[in-house]
């Protein structure tokens, strides 16, 4: 590949290092994961005519990177690694090293042409910081709530019994970093009190869909579905016609929308939608699935349109979300 063709650059992402990959056929070098290893691949890709660049989403290992990135107005695509694992069988490639895993990803926005990702703000990317601290400190809380019930002996009982009370204090203390960071940015707040509105979406439920996904109100509803996971997948061959499916996409949101549902006994609306399902003899989790998808699609258009929930009109409420199989 000429030196001044333009390319995309697949990047795999460990906790200790970065392979980056020019192309699909050019050159692999390696660099540490770390502000001067980032610095480092920055002038080095710089030099460069980029199409786009290719990571797969890692949790927290690609942060620093993808931020660099952002800063410098790089291309940056984050993608699912299920995708990758498809792509992998797709193209043939047995082989899993971390250099042939960055070829891969070069050769992925070669072949897909891939849009670049959505860059989010400093606030963004805060609030889902605190948002995921707090969601952690609730699991460890039930767990430990879990081990006081089993748990007979005194010495270990009161143990537990603080640790519980300082976990809860803590998630307390998040709660309210959170309130705080979203009443000091207008467009959040405004965001969020839209939200709010529609009943059985609160502090916590509104304050997930804003940390983890920014997206909502861009998208249509099919696609808003998709990426937290709510949209049934076909399962269908010849005369055959499988169960569907939801699964995948976000799942913070996924969680976050099927308790939204679970607990909303003052939304009308959903009443209505559940009481047909359950006619109909629907299981408890399709019922379910259906009524998520259903909330999130109405928050979408909340959104979308600046509309409180009082302020959507009954035709667009009525908007049939059909159930999963």
């Amino acid at each position: 590949m000429s030196a001044l063709s333009p390319l995309w650059i697949g990047i795999d992402v460990s906790s200790r290092v970065l392979d980056i990959s020019l192309g699909s056929s050019g050159r692999v070098f390696q660099v540490p994961n770390t502000p001067g290893g980032i610095t480092g691949l920055l002038k080095e890709v710089q030099r460069l005519p980029i199409l786009g660049i290719i990571c797969e989403a890692t949790g927290s290992y690609h942060q620093a990177l993808a931020i660099a990135l952002w800063d410098a107005g790089l291309p940056l695509t984050i993608v699912n690694p299920a995708w990758i694992k498809a792509f992998r069988g797709y193209n043939g490639k047995l082989a899993k090293t971390d250099r042939a895993d960055a070829r891969l990803l070069a050769t992925y926005g070669e072949i897909r042409l891939p849009a670049p990702s959505r860059i989010t703000t400093q606030e963004e990317r805060d609030l889902k910081a605190l948002v995921s601290s707090r969601a952690d400190l609730v699991v460890t809380a039930q767990a430990e709530k879990s081990r006081l019930k089993v748990t007979t002996h005194p010495v270990i009982r009161a143990s537990l019994q603080r640790l519980i009370a300082q976990l809860e204090q803590e998630q307390t203390h998040l709660e309210a970093e959170i309130d705080a960071l979203i009443a000091a940015n207008p467009e959040l707040e405004t965001r969020r009190r839209l939200l709010m509105s529609m009943p059985g979406v609160g502090p916590i439920t509104s304050a997930t869909l804003l940390a983890f996904m920014p997206e909502l109100g861009t998208l249509n509803r099919r696609e808003i579905a998709a990426l937290a996971g709510l949209a049934p997948i076909a399962n269908d061959s010849g005369t055959l016609s499988g169960k569907r499916w939801a699964h995948r996409g976000r799942r913070d949101i996924r969680k976050a929308m099927y308790m939204a549902a679970w607990t909303c006994g003052k939304n009308k609306a959903l009443q209505s939608r559940k009481h047909r399902l359950q006619a109909k003899g629907k299981p408890k989790k399709v019922v379910l699935t259906a009524l998520a998808r259903w909330m999130l699609t109405m928050l979408n258009v909340m959104l979308r349109d600046e509309l409180t929930w009082d302020q959507l009109d009954q035709s667009r409420r009525s908007v049939e979300v059909s159930p999963t199989r």
